[in-house]
């Protein structure tokens, strides 16, 4: 099998975890990328890899996460939060809640600076002031960077990267770092496929969820509204940079919002399924060539 390739991981909430799934396919098959980047959700996914973690400690450590969002009540907003909380900044949810949460998954994993990942990783958020796209990359000496209005960062904390790239706009309040406030990498770029192709990657996999829009789903709850609206816009760009990918594994996943906490097995199938349905093209993807062999063995 190939030893030269990236992998993406797209954003999408509680959708991305169907990405597991392909994960434990790169297990089975013995295939160990050479760089992974992430956005938003897909920037924990992604995190957990390079960590080291298998598939199976990957999708435990998301489920456990979920129960706690729901037991800490960190997507609820009440009134009272709306109406005197002025240190949020934003956006509606104190930042800090998940980031404390972010911050406990890693340091129970024994992973603090970005720079300990095992495998090179790029993670992707945006500030919000200038619009600039900022890359937190584990591995600088082998990153290349080739993109206008884009800052790349080494020096900072892995959960506070991670908590950045999630920081979903005006859900979450912005993520203070240096003189950025930086939100959700999807704003830009949910499918960081570039970022792979600057660690030197020569073959990219970009792993997404989009699947045809629900017209059905009821719209009545702000968290619904604002998760619609921002897969109206994100739809547009991510397609423009997972296009840039040489294999596209899209898991058309549907969910009525993608802060859904319930559907987390179902979801995970739904990946399976996706493999089982390509598996004759992932094989073929991932097959090395001869010359590949070759050089491997010189």
């Amino acid at each position: 099998m190939r030893k030269d390739i990236g992998i993406a991981f797209s954003g999408g909430g509680i959708k991305t975890l169907c990405q597991p799934a392909l994960i434990s396919y790169l297990e089975d098959h013995k295939i160990r990328p050479v760089a992974l980047s992430g956005t938003s959700a897909g920037a924990m996914i992604a995190a957990l890899m390079a960590m080291g973690l298998s598939s199976e400690a990957i999708f435990e450590e998301i489920k456990g996460a979920l129960v706690e969002i729901e037991q800490r009540k960190i997507l609820r907003i009440s009134g009272r939060e709306l109406l005197f909380n002025k240190k949020v900044k934003h956006g509606f949810i104190d930042g800090h809640r998940m980031g404390t949460l972010v911050q406990e998954i890693c340091d129970r994993l024994g992973f603090h600076h970005l720079s300990e990942v095992k495998i090179p990783l790029a993670l992707t958020a945006v500030d919000l002031y200038t619009g600039t796209l900022v890359v937190f990359v584990s591995h600088p000496h082998l990153y290349y960077n080739t993109h206008r209005r884009t800052e790349v960062i080494s020096d900072i904390s892995l959960a506070q990267a991670i908590t950045a790239s999630m920081s979903f706009p005006m859900v979450f309040g912005s993520v203070e770092f240096e003189d950025y406030a930086l939100i959700d990498g999807g704003v830009r770029m949910n499918t960081p496929v570039p970022m792979l192709k600057d660690y030197g990657a020569k073959k990219t996999l970009a792993i997404t969820m989009r699947g045809p829009i629900d017209s059905d789903i009821p719209l009545n709850k702000s968290l619904e509204v604002i998760s619609r609206v921002y897969d109206l816009l994100s739809r547009e760009a991510e397609y423009r940079h997972s296009s840039k990918a040489d294999y596209v594994f899209n898991v058309p996943v549907i969910v009525d919002n993608i802060f859904d906490l319930q559907a987390a097995d179902k979801i995970y199938n739904q990946g399976l399924d996706q493999i089982e349905k390509e598996k004759a093209d992932l094989e073929a993807f991932f097959k090395r060539n001869w010359w590949q062999s070759m050089k491997e063995l010189l």
